[in-house]
């Protein structure tokens, strides 16, 4: 930024931070310059402080911002006052203090949710109280770097030799000391809490729960946990144990047992008032009061040495000791007493009704030691039937029962509730288990952790898991046992504890990001929602989501709105499709944090795949119509043709009817005829020379009309009268016995307008008078 180089001169920004809304502010020599990130953070304003030096900024605290500088009237130079500007309030502060200057401070200034100055100088830290105006002074080991106090009113110090954290800014109590030996130079914790810690020359580093302290320098083996009312006590393969009390304090010492007794290595651990047992090389060793007593087996060809497994106490003198294939009760007068089981033993427990149980090895499942006998227990339950780790009664009775291979069962009210992987549990090998006061089930597996909240019973128990994103530092854990509120784990040469309600699961949604988008291996903006051709349907999507807790391996749940319905999930941040039909999409995926708590809202990108120009609306239009002129033609030329056949058909028809017709004149003509020549003939035969000269008038005139109708098709109804009256005339003639006639047309027909067929009346006539009337009397 040009402007900001102007006004800087080359020298340096002594500090800065981020505010809110992404507002930049940075200090050097009496200037406050504040960069909005409008326009790309190019608006640069400054304002400056006639008396100041420089200036110090500290981040939001309790919902504000606070700006302050401190100033010398002679830069670098001893005083004894410090001043303070409060930009948000224009106040101005002045802090007597010391003798300083203002090199030693490296510029920081701390100010607290309580209104305390923390002011570092060198390996002192001043603090004030604005409030009572008390000045007091705290010196830690080394040089301070970093000073700053959290939201939750923690305060973190970095120094040249580690990190210093104190609970609730409490500088009275002794603090976690972090990173020895790496000097830290900047903490901040983000919205999952994670803590970020920047160092000096070795990079950065994360920790990713603050409630999880590790007890560090252990590079050796831990054998067992054991705890007391008062003591907590870590037994270490070497000739350590670790100790801690109720009030939390860890100490580490050497043990010793007598002045004569020699071992390389410890085995098991057993801590009571008064009495402690120490399993090493193979041997037992009882120190009671400070007495030392070895415990053996006296047994004849039996190897006097006591390998330990565990011990238990059953009551207030008297104890049974697990060594592996045999158990031995120990009495008040320190006499073991064997007793061998048919089967390998793996652990013990004594019910509060007194009742022994001895758990197998070797998949026998659960037995119960009573009159000297081994009596199955639960031999009903064949799932059982397994390599039992671990067992524990609760204050309501219920046993517990830690499997090697099945998981957790417990057995409550003559029922039998499992829980396993299934269920939700980290792994079916379940280690050991313990409970705390809310009643809720710690179990170590060789998988990390798991609590299981039985509040609402056990048919609704609810099971939380918790492994490297929770801040465990080993995921197979051996040994786990609660004490004093915490929860404390070993697993190989790692020991750890964290408070019981502060191991929570991750609740804080994962932001979702689209990487990128290739169409058809090109890239495309993602901002854009494009709209694509037919043939640009192969798409691929990378996607991201942002979540510190668990960073090896993501998971997402994504679909393709306006492809498929059912969402899928992806462990590889990508997925493709293929071929892609024409259509409106959205691509949609959330991220899901280490514990599968869903992003609040997905990351989408919309797009949309036109069609071909063949399946577009005015191409299928345009196809349509002409797919309806082309029927419509070809209809228009089915009918014209079909019209066209009809005529020539009615044509047809027409001649074969004048061809009939024709026919028909062609026989009636040579019938009448030749019937009339004959009547002709009767009369001449007869003398009757009056009515064969009548007869042969009356058919010469209408010989004439036949012929001449003949070559007509069509004539008036006039002359088919005409032609009718002298037919009838002359059948009349012949005619035996004679009869009467008349033809009647209505008075409203014009008879010489009218035309009909030729002929087509007398065949009709000619059969009434031959066959109708002449046959009667």
């Amino acid at each position: 930024n040009a402007e900001l180089l102007l006004i800087c001169n080359k020298k340096n920004i002594s500090n800065f931070f981020i505010g809110e809304n992404d507002t930049l502010y940075c200090g050097y020599n009496g200037f406050m310059i504040k960069i909005p990130p409008q326009n790309n953070y190019k608006k640069v304003i400054v304002n400056k402080s006639k008396d100041c030096t420089s200036f110090v900024f500290t981040n939001k605290l309790n919902n504000r911002e606070i700006l302050t500088g401190t100033g010398l009237e002679k830069p670098n130079k001893i005083s004894s006052t410090l001043s303070f500007y409060d930009f948000d309030s224009n106040k101005k502060t002045q802090i007597k203090l010391k003798d300083f200057s203002l090199n030693s401070i490296n510029n920081l200034v701390c100010i607290t949710s309580n209104n305390e100055y923390l002011i570092p100088f060198n390996k002192q830290l001043t603090v004030l109280n604005q409030n009572t105006d008390i000045i007091e002074y705290y010196n830690l080991p080394s040089k301070i770097i970093f000073i700053k106090q959290d939201k939750n009113d923690n305060l973190w110090i970095g120094t040249e030799n580690g990190g210093y954290f104190y609970q609730k800014s409490n500088l009275n109590y002794n603090p976690v000391h972090f990173l020895k030996n790496v000097k830290i130079s900047d903490v901040t914790i983000d919205n999952e809490s994670n803590i970020w810690v920047c160092s000096l020359k070795k990079g950065v580093f994360k920790s990713v729960n603050i409630n999880l302290i590790e007890i560090g320098n252990i590079d050796e083996g831990i054998c067992n946990l054991n705890k007391s009312d008062e003591l907590l006590n870590v037994g270490l393969t070497s000739k350590k144990t670790i100790t801690v009390n109720k009030n939390n304090v860890t100490s580490i010492s050497e043990i010793k047992i007598g002045e004569n007794t020699e071992f390389h290595s410890l085995e098991y651990i057993f801590h009571e008032p008064n009495i402690s047992f120490y399993g090493i090389n193979s041997n037992l060793i009882l120190v009671e009061n400070q007495n030392v007593h070895i415990i053996e087996d006296h047994r004849l060809n039996h190897n006097p040495n006591i390998p330990v497994k565990s011990i238990i106490q059953l009551d207030k003198d008297s104890f049974a000791i697990n060594s592996f294939n045999d158990i031995f009760i120990l009495d008040r007068k320190k006499h073991a007493l064997p007793i061998s089981p048919p089967f390998f033993v793996k652990c013990l427990l004594q019910l509060k009704n007194k009742t022994l149980l001895i758990g197998s090895r070797n998949n026998e499942g659960i037995y119960q030691y009573q009159n000297d006998t081994f009596l199955p227990y639960l031999k009903e339950y064949p799932q059982l039937k397994a390599r039992i780790n671990d067992m524990v009664e609760d204050d309501q009775g219920n046993l517990w029962i830690a499997t090697n291979e099945k998981g957790l069962f417990c057995y409550s009210n003559k029922r039998l509730f499992e829980f396993n992987q299934k269920k939700g549990l980290n792994s079916n090998k379940i280690n050991e288990l313990d409970f705390d006061k809310n009643r809720n089930v710690w179990v170590a597996t060789n998988n990390g952790l798991n609590k299981i909240v039985t509040k609402q019973g056990l048919e609704n128990a609810v099971i939380y898991g918790f492994n490297s994103s929770h801040g465990l530092p080993s995921l197979e854990i051996e040994h786990l046992t609660v004490f004093n509120d915490k929860v404390w784990c070993s697993a190989k040469e790692h020991l750890f504890y964290f408070d019981c309600d502060k191991m929570l699961p991750n609740t804080v949604p994962p932001l979702t990001y689209i990487k990128s988008v290739s169409i058809n291996d090109g890239s495309v903006n993602i901002s854009n929602s494009p709209v694509l051709k037919y043939n640009k349907n192969n798409i691929t999507f990378e996607f991201t989501g942002i979540t510190f807790k668990y960073t090896d391996k993501k998971e997402f749940v994504y679909r393709l709105n306006g492809y498929e319905s059912e969402w899928k999930s992806s462990t590889t941040g990508q997925c493709q499709y293929t071929n892609l039909p024409p259509g409106n999409y959205t691509f949609q995926v959330y991220a899901l944090n280490n514990d599968k708590i869903k992003s609040t809202s997905p990351a989408s990108f919309t797009f949309q795949i036109l069609k071909p120009f063949w399946l577009t609306w005015w191409f299928i239009t345009l196809e349509v119509i002409n797919f309806i002129l082309l029927v419509y033609f070809v209809i228009r030329w089915q009918v014209s043709r079909i019209k066209k056949q009809e005529v020539e058909k009615t044509k047809i028809n027409q001649k074969l009817a004048e061809f009939q017709m024709t026919a028909v004149r062609a026989q009636m003509n040579p019938h009448f005829v030749f019937n009339a020549i004959s009547s002709i003939q009767h009369y001449v035969l007869n003398n009757d020379a009056y009515t064969s000269y009548d007869y042969l008038a009356k058919f010469s005139h209408l010989i004439r009309n036949v012929l001449d109708n003949s070559q007509e098709e069509y004539i008036s109804l006039e002359k088919e009268i005409i032609t009718l009256s002298l037919y009838i005339e002359l059948e009349k003639i012949r005619f035996k016995d004679p009869f009467d006639f008349s033809l009647k047309v209505n008075e409203d027909i014009a008879i010489g307008e009218i035309y009909i067929p030729t002929m087509v009346i007398q065949p009709y006539i000619e059969n009434a008078i031959w066959h109708g009337l002449m046959p009667k009397q």
